[in-house]
């Protein structure tokens, strides 16, 4: 449970964590060292966690490097690892060890690096008493692995970091949620986060003129929506409302129209969007009494008790001369779907229902996939992120996240499958996924044999995936 979390919350960052079971900080230092590609490459990743958490018999390469790797069940994590190796079973200097790591960490010449070898394997291990294929192996090893070390101490900082806000996400969720919202830095888009708050019991409301501050504020254990996310609105305006509502809250729409001067998309978004519920009958009743000047204070006016249709036609959400006519018939205001169209087009956050919601119900949700271990199901939502990654032959394959209303499931395209993931990667619509339902370092994913896009109406833009 690790999204959001410093350096914690990539697909692969959250498998790791709960296949090495971190239970401190020098456990979360060890995985973000793991998920390099140097601790990773060769299986090394997969065979440190069999050693650490499984258990699993092991021989190190030569005596000298069980005192040296002992903590990490002989495997290297860290820059310092290449050194102390040259150190303490080759004989080298402290200065000529960190000439040795640096060459075969950086891109070098072919020369330079072979000079190191035979430096290495030749001479100083043969000089140490290590038999010639001990030394191509440990040789072999070092190379891999330094290419993408990670410095202890970079590592063990960022541990703590990621400690502390995963404590405070475990302690503090409506406070961690809400600096998160502010500070959106994370891989995954604005609208996930929300939604992961909502799912460990975290209220989050949408802007309203009568309580949003410019930034995502706490209120009452409750996170409120910025009124900077409102498509369209200036900071000037923002803060307008914002300095007004201090001296008194807004009593009603002509009340804020008297008091703030709004652009014209402004007050229309604002309405759309249902930061201003509250202040009129309806939302389409507010958006046709923008066609005419507010009334002096305290004068009511005829056509307050006017409706309009749920979905508001274009005339409705742009300003003209028109007058009202009597045969207007009062009507409801926007349902759900309307509200949650409104979202979507001035915020890109759906804030009164998930989309997901109002796909059919014959997808497996993503908090119910270990019902189908080793079973073909499938699923559906919106893609969060994706990217495309390089298999250990040079081919390529891709990884798709994909958010549903109840959470999030990782899908692997292998390379035989990866026009597949072509066809979802970037689509900003809903989309399905068919395939087998695997287990792996504690993790749930989906092998896709299949995939597809839901419906064939233009996705929203704020909906889009990130692909790669």
């Amino acid at each position: 449970d690790s999204l959001g979390v410093f350096q914690s919350e990539s697909p692969g960052m959250r498998q790791l964590l709960r296949g090495l079971k971190v239970k401190s900080k020098k456990d979360l230092a060890i995985a973000l060292s793991l998920i390099r590609p140097g601790p990773a490459s060769g299986g090394m990743k997969n065979e440190f966690i069999e050693r650490h958490v499984h258990g699993k018999p092991f021989t190190y390469l030569h005596p000298k490097i069980e005192k040296l790797l002992g903590d990490t069940c002989g495997v290297m994590l860290y820059q310092e690892d290449v050194m102390r190796i040259a150190v303490e079973v080759a004989g080298y200097t402290v200065a000529e060890a960190d000439r040795f790591r640096s060459e075969v960490s950086k891109k070098v010449s072919a020369a330079r690096v072979q000079a190191q070898y035979v430096d290495f394997v030749q001479r100083r291990a043969e000089r140490a008493g290590i038999e010639r294929r001990t030394a191509e192996t440990i040789w072999d090893e070092v190379l891999r692995f330094a290419a993408y070390s990670y410095c202890k101490a970079h590592a063990t900082v960022y541990a703590n970091i990621a400690w502390e806000t995963a404590w405070l996400k475990a302690h503090y969720p409506a406070e961690f949620y809400c600096s998160l919202f502010n500070n959106h830095q994370g891989m995954y888009p604005l609208r996930v986060y929300i939604w992961d708050a909502k799912r460990h019991g975290v209220p989050v409301l949408p802007p309203h003129v009568n309580h949003s501050e410019i930034e995502w504020s706490l209120q009452s254990g409750r996170i409120r929506a910025g009124l900077n996310i409102i498509r369209g609105l200036c900071g000037s305006t923002a803060r307008t409302i914002i300095d007004e509502r201090q001296k008194a809250r807004f009593h009603d729409l002509d009340d804020l129209r008297r008091r703030v001067k709004f652009r014209k998309p402004e007050l229309q978004n604002l309405i759309h969007v249902g930061a201003c519920d509250g202040l009129g009958s309806t939302r389409p009743a507010m958006l046709i009494r923008l066609r005419f000047t507010p009334p002096p204070q305290n004068q009511p006016m005829l056509f307050d008790i006017w409706g309009a249709p749920q979905r508001v036609p274009c005339s409705v959400m742009s300003c003209g001369d028109a007058q009202p006519t009597r045969s207007v018939e009062p009507l409801p205001d926007y349902d759900r779907i309307a509200k949650l169209e409104a979202e979507l087009d001035v915020t890109g956050i759906p804030f009164c229902l998930h989309p997901a919601m109002l796909l059919p119900h014959r997808y497996v949700p993503a908090n119910r996939l270990r019902e189908s271990l080793d079973k073909r199901v499938t699923v559906a939502g919106f893609v969060a992120t994706a990217r495309r990654a390089r298999t250990s032959d040079n081919r390529v394959m891709g990884f798709v996240t994909l958010e549903d209303a109840t959470g999030l499931i990782e899908a692997s395209f292998f390379p035989d499958r990866l026009a597949l993931y072509k066809t979802i990667g970037s689509y900003g619509g809903p989309v399905w996924i068919s395939g087998r339902v695997v287990e792996h370092l504690s993790s749930l994913s989906l092998d896709c044999s299949d995939c597809g896009r839901i419906g064939t109406t233009s996705p929203s833009p704020y909906f889009a995936g990130t692909s790669s």
